[in-house]
């Protein structure tokens, strides 16, 4: 399937998001910060990036644009615990195909993924 970037400053959430991935037969890399995001982005080609909004260096807002930068048709789904309409509309006008608030039950997500895969199938 798809190559997918995790990035989320919480190690468990990270583990358990990049298992799922794996699970659904995607290649799983990880990144804790904004910075190793953008080693990552510039590295490899990517299916899909998920980062969580709040990281320790910056923000999901930063990833989407530098993943956007790396490719302009790169689908950036953006999880956050602090969700309110402003983090989402911030977000969609960032270029994120999706923003996904925090708590979420793992089907929800895997869902939004797949959406997310299959939007770029073909690109």
């Amino acid at each position: 399937m798809g190559r997918i970037l995790v990035i989320d400053d919480e190690p468990a959430l990270r583990r358990i998001l990049s298992l799922m991935v794996a699970i659904d037969g995607h290649d799983a890399i990880e990144a804790e910060t904004v910075e190793e995001a953008q080693a990552a982005l510039e590295r490899w080609h990517f299916d899909l990036v998920l980062t969580d909004h709040r990281l320790r260096d910056g923000t999901g807002l930063e990833v989407v644009a530098a993943a956007h930068s790396a490719d302009p048709t790169l689908p950036v789904v953006l999880v956050t615990a602090y969700a309110s309409r402003g983090t989402a509309a911030a977000g969609r006008q960032a270029g994120a195909f999706d923003v996904v608030a925090k708590p979420f039950e793992l089907r929800t997500i895997q869902a939004v993924i797949a959406r997310a895969v299959r939007s770029t199938a073909g690109c």
